[in-house]
């Protein structure tokens, strides 16, 4: 960790009557030496449901294996019923060409450090035996796209996936091929409806689970 960025958070994020504000340096890969952090202890109630926030940050962790452990010990180790946020770059919407440069420039060995874009059920695959909440994982700019402000930038300008998942406490489900199907729209910034409509034996949609019972 950046000694200089840890000493600016501490300085910069204080606490307000509303809440409290900690900064507790760590590994994402160890998320068992934050949680146990006695700081980290006093802040949070983990008998209770909390939020955890990873935006941005699992496409620093190439390969399915370090981003899943991480993902999979999250739901383990939190309380039952909490919720985790990600956001996670994708180049899905892109040209194939435009793709194929991409992943020159962030493979092993180019010099630009640890990054792995991943597609859709590659991030779906992460999320396995979380329940996912509607619209499920979508673009970021095209997740609840009601919303105020809305988004000014297109699919292709974002490439980046969102969800907001709940762990469910309960053992996996193995997810069919269908799952939290979502393709882009290159030409609106809204998703259409037949696009989040449940499908099969999938639950409705106020929350979907990563995986189904049948099985497939």
């Amino acid at each position: 960790m950046d000694l200089l960025v840890g000493a600016h958070a501490r300085a910069l994020l204080t606490s307000e009557p509303g809440g409290a504000v900690v900064f507790v340096p760590g590994d994402l890969e160890d998320i068992d030496a934050v949680l146990a952090d006695p700081v980290v202890r006093d802040t949070l109630d983990l008998s209770r449901p909390v939020a955890v926030l990873l935006l941005a940050v699992l496409h620093f962790l190439p390969g399915r294996g370090r981003a899943r452990r991480v993902v999979e010990r999250l739901g383990t180790a939190l309380p039952m019923g909490s919720y985790l946020a990600v956001s996670h770059v994708t180049f899905d919407p892109l040209r194939p060409a435009h793709a194929d440069r991409l992943r020159e420039l962030s493979a092993p060995g180019a010099g630009h450090g640890p990054f792995r874009a991943r597609r859709h059920a590659e991030i779906m695959d992460l999320l396995d035996g979380f329940e996912l909440e509607w619209p499920r994982l979508g673009p970021v700019v095209q997740w609840r796209p009601e919303r105020e402000p809305r988004p000014v930038a297109t699919v292709e300008e974002s490439v980046a996936y969102g969800v907001v998942a709940r762990t469910a406490g309960i053992a996996p489900w193995r997810r069919s091929s269908s799952w939290g199907r979502h393709r882009f729209d290159r030409s609106a910034s809204a998703v259409a409806p037949n696009e989040l409509a449940p499908r099969g034996n999938i639950p409705g949609p106020r929350n979907e689970r990563g995986r189904n019972r049948s099985g497939r």
